[in-house]
């Protein structure tokens, strides 16, 4: 979606494959977003749960420097603690929110997520972590956390506070 939001012709490079994780980097031809990180993990779907890279797959796959300039943060976004966050209305997981996998499509999330936002707020750089997949009928509490320095953190949270997906928006 933002690939084609963008109208960009996207090339994926593999900057790390560990374990059961990795991450892929997509170079975009757009000044105000040079570039997207996506991190993925492999599942087993006869067990349907994270699984360890076969080593022949990372043999295979060659991976490529880090992009010189761009700023690297973790793969989980912390939520700060001392913080109250505000508690905004319910969302329902909609029949159009679902992909193949009968689960929520990533990018809903962000579209959810941006709803969740001040007005006025832009920002330059977005981080997505997954948590549980969200289905069909799920209903979703955002809580927002505005931070000190600008960075607005969406955690898309289930009635019993499991997290669905936490979102950070960063100026």
């Amino acid at each position: 979606p933002v690939m084609e939001k963008y109208n960009s012709h996207p090339v994926i490079e593999y900057m790390e494959i560990a374990g059961y994780a990795g991450m892929e980097d997509f170079p975009v031809e757009q000044p105000e977003l040079n570039q997207i990180r996506k991190n993925f993990d492999v599942i087993d779907l006869n067990q349907m749960k994270a699984t360890a890279v076969p080593a022949e797959i990372v043999a295979a796959v060659p991976i490529d420097e880090k992009f010189q300039g761009m700023t690297y943060l973790p793969r989980k976004i912390r939520l700060p603690k001392d913080a109250e966050p505000m508690v905004l209305p319910e969302k329902t997981v909609c029949r159009y929110h679902i992909d193949i996998n009968r689960h929520m499509n990533n990018s809903k999330y962000l579209q959810l997520a941006e709803e969740c936002l001040p007005d006025d707020y832009k920002y330059s750089t977005v981080r997505i972590e997954y948590r549980t997949a969200a289905k069909y009928g799920d209903i979703m509490i955002p809580h927002r956390y505005s931070c000190d320095d600008g960075i607005e953190i969406i955690s898309m949270q289930a009635a019993d506070g499991d997290v669905f997906a936490n979102i950070e928006f960063r100026c």
